[in-house]
């Protein structure tokens, strides 16, 4: 529900303030009540384009995977290098995480039981997305081909959880250095460039 309501300006202010509140709070501790005040929008109005608060949370995930898919895209299809490309999704890959709480999600989880598929299901859509372009990398020569996109994927998502673990940012407390760290260690391993001929991530 909402497609025809996308340029309401009543239901992106509910959405909008939804968003703010549950990333912030979590579903469990915020009501209806405060999001119509907030968004200064009458209860009724929320109810003519929401059937309860479930699917107001699940509607702020959808457009929040919206718009992840649509800023990687900008990036997979920009005119920078292949390796700055990937820098890009990565970092972008960890803000986007950043940005969703996990008391959002947590409460998601229990609270809906058709929330694990369609979260899974955007989550597909986004490493679909990501698995054409390590292949596209392989095409152009980049990215070895002997290496299975999935294998790649997983790498990414650890790497992932490895960035924003509290031990890295004890090691690493600046995020760009953490980011620059684990972006060499991934695709120059352990051997030092300056002896082998190669080249580090922050040349250039």
């Amino acid at each position: 529900m909402g497609e025809s309501h996308l340029d309401n300006k009543k239901y992106q202010d509910l959405l909008n303030t939804a968003r703010e509140l549950f990333f912030k709070h979590g579903t469990k501790r915020v009501t209806i009540e405060e999001i119509c005040e907030k968004a200064d929008v009458s209860k009724m109005t929320f109810y003519k384009f929401f059937r309860n608060k479930s699917e107001l949370a699940t509607r702020v995930l959808s457009d929040l995977n919206d718009r992840i898919l649509k800023e990687q895209d900008e990036i997979m299809n920009s005119s920078i290098p292949f390796i700055d490309k990937i820098r890009g999704i990565i970092n972008h890959l960890i803000k986007t995480s950043e940005e969703l709480e996990d008391i959002f999600l947590d409460e998601m989880w229990g609270a809906n039981e058709d929330f694990m598929l369609f979260f899974n299901a955007l989550k597909m859509g986004s490493y679909q997305l990501i698995s054409d372009f390590i292949r596209q990398g392989q095409e152009e020569g980049v990215i070895r081909k002997t290496l299975k996109p999935d294998v790649i994927l997983y790498v990414i998502e650890k790497f992932q959880e490895m960035l924003n673990s509290d031990r890295m940012k004890t090691i690493a407390p600046d995020p760009h250095e953490r980011l620059d760290m684990m972006l060499n260690l991934m695709f120059y391993g352990i051997i030092d460039s300056a002896t082998q001929g190669g080249a580090s991530m922050k040349e250039g």
